[in-house]
């Protein structure tokens, strides 16, 4: 007689996973059927079995579980990106059958690693013939200005040479395999590494920093461009509908907003005591079952100090100009968090921005964040407070019938409150900087709905509120369709920042925060002049209605005689406007 099927419960924190007696009885070994056994000894009659397990990665018990149902083991792995997490689980629950395929699984990864490090041994044994070459093209235009910025020509070595090794491979010719593509430009990216290492160590100084800073922009952009390759075969079945740059202050949301947008947690967000994103690196997401995007999360600027960090900022603008040469920006995501005071080191980080990309403002979208708090709500966020009290005692989201506040009605209720707290004598020469921050934007703002790390957990397991599910995908589908109606497509020579053939990065960004201090010690004088103040509240409600009206037809181009320019004019200094050149899609 057939024993009685059970149904098992196996929970791991706030996850619950199904399955039956038959499936957990398959592998005797494991560590879920010995709790199973403990449990129907003490009472053979019940049919519903809990066994509790805590794993360190709880996400990988429930794949492992079907995969023993179904004895598919290898879609485990194929659905399933970090191998060594899965045998950690297996090996945790002690799944015996599973852990050997996996084993075996991780061996054939190795040798296939092993025969493409051999197979790129071959491709880069003349590499220093290649350097030799190209610091003899160098040398010989060292009499030329200098300017380096068509390092493409320089470069073009590598590409002759690259060929000849793929005819002696014997890869022969005609399009290449994605395989090969990716083969070469590690190639290359390797090659480069290791003229820029060379020229570092170089005591005789052939190249100057200039020069060095252009090859560090040339491999950035290399990179890119294989990450670029690998996410577009990755989502082969997909469009791509668009490429992000996201910068802002640490800790303004920039890393959650990202996760709200691809609706699931692609980046890690910094806790309290966290540092935050570091370095700029490419990744994409899946937005819709046609569209993925990619983007690049830069580490953020200092938030209780203003930026002096020239490095820093020449990292982001070094990411920035990389990628820019590849024809591949589409927006530039700014963050900031309405939770938080306007202090002067706030505000000089988001100025610093400002200048940064004062030359593409068209191409930049302001991302506002923690408007959903419980303390901004009461403080300024009225029609959302309003309608989250209609709505909190929902039992389904299909029983919320009324949307909540448009974008332009939240942006009237901040802006009316930056007017009223900040237009002052103790705090106008703020209001005069935040006012110059929102008129760059113009109506190019993201109201961004992000949920915080329990309700995440929530999400995940089916126990959000059915209000706030409603919050977070209304408030999500209005940013992906600006973002969309918004899309720009920058030009490679709209955005490069050694321009002058004397230039670095070091000095670029070092000129930024000049310009930025001698702004804002103008803007502050605002501040002290009675006149100036009302000219500047008037100037700020004007601005306000303005956008309003334009986030409620839709209008996200940029005009190039602004209220900035107004400010700006109140303040004593000019805004140089440049022509961008650039398309609204």
């Amino acid at each position: 007689m057939e024993p009685e099927e059970k149904v098992v419960e196996v929970r791991c924190g706030r996850r619950i996973f199904v399955c039956t007696s038959s499936v957990v009885c398959k592998d005797k070994g494991s560590r879920i059927y010995e709790m199973y056994a403990a449990a129907i000894t003490d009472n053979p009659a019940r049919r519903l079995i809990t066994i509790r397990l805590d794993p360190p990665k709880v996400e990988y018990v429930g794949p492992i579980i079907r995969a023993i149902e179904t004895e598919s083991f290898d879609k485990l792995v194929n659905e399933n990106d970090d191998i060594e997490d899965i045998i950690s689980v297996a090996r945790y629950l002690n799944v015996k059958s599973v852990l050997e395929y996996l084993e075996e699984r991780k061996k054939e990864n190795q040798e296939q690693a092993e025969e493409v490090a051999d197979h790129n041994d071959i491709m880069l044994e003349d590499e220093e013939a290649i350097f030799i070459k190209l610091m003899q093209k160098i040398n010989a235009r060292k009499s030329d200005s200098g300017n380096l910025s068509t390092i493409s020509t320089l470069l073009e070595i590598n590409d002759s040479e690259i060929n000849g090794r793929q005819h002696a491979t014997g890869e022969g010719s005609g399009p290449l395999s994605m395989e090969a593509k990716l083969d070469l430009l590690d190639n290359k990216i390797k090659t480069l590494e290791n003229q820029i290492e060379h020229a570092q160590n170089d005591e005789n100084g052939q190249l100057s920093l200039r020069q060095r800073e252009t090859l560090k922009v040339e491999l950035q952009r290399l990179r890119y461009e294989r990450d670029q390759a690998i996410l577009v075969e990755r989502h082969s079945d997909k469009e791509l509908a668009y490429n992000l740059l996201v910068v802002g202050v640490t800790g303004t949301g920039k890393s959650s907003s990202l996760n709200t947008l691809l609706n699931k947690q692609a980046c890690k967000v910094s806790g309290a005591q966290a540092q935050g994103t570091r370095g700029c690196n490419m990744q994409e997401g899946v937005i819709s079952d046609k569209h993925f995007v990619s983007f690049i999360d830069t580490q953020g600027l200092g938030a209780d100090t203003s930026v002096t960090d020239t490095e820093l900022l020449s990292q982001i603008m070094m990411s920035t100009e990389s990628v820019t040469r590849m024809k591949i920006i589409n927006n530039i995501l700014i963050s900031f968090d309405t939770n938080t005071r306007a202090t002067p080191a706030t505000m000089a980080n988001q100025l610093t921005l400002m200048e940064l990309f004062g030359e593409i403002r068209q191409s930049c979208f302001l991302i506002l964040t923690k408007w959903n708090t419980s303390a901004v709500q009461c403080e300024w966020n009225t029609p959302l407070r309003k309608w989250t009290r209609k709505w909190r005692r929902a039992q389904t989201v299909e029983e919320i019938t009324e949307e909540p506040p448009s974008y332009q009605v939240m942006y009237e209720a901040y802006c009316e409150y930056i007017l009223a707290a900040m237009n002052n004598d103790e705090d106008a020469g703020a209001f005069s900087k935040m006012g110059t921050f929102l008129a760059f934007f113009q109506a190019r703002v993201l109201w961004m709905y992000n949920l915080d790390a329990v309700e995440i957990e929530d999400y995940e397991g089916g126990d959000l509120e059915p209000h706030i599910i409603y919050l977070y995908s209304f408030y999500r589908d209005k940013a992906l369709q600006c973002l969309k109606q918004g899309s720009t497509q920058l030009a490679v020579e709209d955005l490069t920042f050694l321009k002058e053939d004397g230039d670095t990065l070091a000095k670029v960004a070092g000129r930024l925060i000049d310009s930025r201090d001698k702004k804002i010690e103008q803007l502050e004088k605002i501040g002290t002049d009675s006149n100036k103040r009302v000219a500047m509240g008037s100037v700020f409600t004007d601005m306000a209605k303005e956008n309003c009206s334009k986030m409620g037809n839709a209008q996200y181009t940029v005009d190039h005689v602004t209220h900035m320019e107004q400010i700006a004019d109140l303040a004593g200094f000019s805004t140089q406007q440049t022509a961008v050149g650039c398309n609204v899609m």
